[in-house]
């Protein structure tokens, strides 16, 4: 019976899932293009030495038995204090200089020896160096030298790369990584390739001096 109301309108049902389904249809579209811009962003990033991978891998823990004490500092050597919470000790002429990702660089110019020190929360050892060296293959005139997973470095688990490249001169590079008082660095020590061999001994002492928690 009509009680003097307004008519309702017929549901349209039919029409509103055909909607749904081509807005569902337009997502993977968009989806791929994100991706593809996203990817090389990503390999722009790599080119320029970043470190884009997820590390699952915890860091090692070391509460059963504390760090090895570092060596004592030589006479006329500087402490450097690193506001990530490790410290190391340097010959006069080093200074400190950002470096993109690193914690810190510390850069005899003079000389053209440069240390780079990293800190990572996360990740492993080998998932660290395996990293390394995927972003110094991006270098010019990358060359490896040679790499060693069982490094013997004041006990801790060590592993390393050695390797040249070339900018305008060629260069040498010793990247080691290690794991102390549950957190994962990396020492990466360069210099020209004609004076490589004779700044082994120095990088040994400076790395003798590294202490991943001064104070603790």
């Amino acid at each position: 019976a009509d009680r003097g109301g307004p008519s309702r309108p017929p549901l349209v049902l039919p029409q509103h899932r055909r909607v749904a389904r081509q807005g569902s249809s337009r997502f993977p579209l968009v989806s791929a293009l994100v991706l593809l811009a996203l990817a090389a962003g990503l390999g722009l990033f790599l080119a320029l030495g970043g470190d884009t991978r997820t590390f699952t891998g915890a860091a090692p823990r070391t509460s059963e038995a504390p760090s090895p004490s570092p060596a004592a500092v030589p006479a006329g050597w500087e402490v450097y204090e690193d506001d990530a919470g490790w410290s190391i000790a340097t010959p006069a002429g080093f200074a400190p200089e950002a470096y993109r990702d690193s914690d810190t660089a510390l850069r005899d110019e003079d000389r053209r020896f440069t240390l780079r020190v990293w800190s990572y929360d996360s990740g492993t050892v080998d998932e660290r160096l395996d990293a390394a060296t995927t972003g110094a293959r991006s270098l010019g005139g990358y060359a490896q030298v040679a790499r060693r997973d069982d490094v013997d470095f004041r006990g801790f688990e060590t592993a390393e790369e050695q390797f040249t490249w070339s900018e305008g001169t060629e260069l040498q590079v010793l990247d080691r990584v290690f794991s102390a008082d549950g957190r994962v660095f990396r020492l990466y020590w360069q210099t020209n390739a004609a004076a490589f061999d004779g700044s082994v001994a120095e990088f040994e002492q400076i790395a003798a001096t590294f202490d991943p928690s001064p104070g603790g």
